[in-house]
């Protein structure tokens, strides 16, 4: 489906909750990419925001009630998380009777990128409203399987660079993932 056409259908999500103030949906909408220039590194034009994954991710973290986020590579929807983390922190503060929770990052966002270029292009796009909430970090990293004798039904990656060391689970409903430095 194209990109006029995955607006329409998620037009009224998109208005409700403000996603078009902080995404311009329309911005190199006639943009047809090739299958390898997001890889290429000729790219000089941003490929234009994905209506369907955007809004699909922003439901994802408010239905979830997400209080923290990892990202690897950064865009559009670092922007969508932002809002989000945003929206459900405003969600918790409402709360009469909020459980105890033990994370000192709370309603935060942690986006890596391989580009210090790309990430300097981000930071200039990013509406004041969300500056506090994300925290950015540059880093070459590799994700890679991991496999061993003892493997579980859950596939289990590695994502490893010289400034970064992180192991991530993958599941059908959660993302966990744990730090190690």
């Amino acid at each position: 489906m194209d990109r006029k056409k995955q607006y329409e259908q998620h037009r009224e999500y998109i208005e409700q909750e403000g996603l078009h103030e902080i995404v311009n949906f329309q911005e190199n909408i006639e943009y047809e990419e090739g299958v390898f220039d997001a890889v290429s590194g000729t790219l000089d034009t941003p490929i234009p925001p994905e209506p369907n994954d955007l809004v699909r991710l922003h439901k994802m973290v408010r239905d979830r009630k997400c209080f923290t986020i990892l990202e690897f590579g950064i865009g559009y929807s670092t922007l969508i998380f932002a809002d989000a983390l945003q929206k459900n922190q405003k969600d918790w503060e409402a709360l009469q009777n909020a459980p105890e929770i033990r994370n000192r990052f709370l309603f935060q966002l942690f986006s890596v990128d391989a580009s210090k270029e790309w990430l300097s292009g981000v930071q200039d796009r990013l509406p004041k409203q969300l500056e506090d909430r994300i925290n950015y970090t540059s880093a070459k990293y590799k994700l890679e399987p991991i496999t061993d004798s003892s493997a579980t039904f859950t596939p289990i990656y590695q994502i490893s660079s010289q400034t970064l060391s992180t192991w991530m689970a993958l599941t059908q409903k959660t993302y966990r993932v744990r730090c190690m430095e």
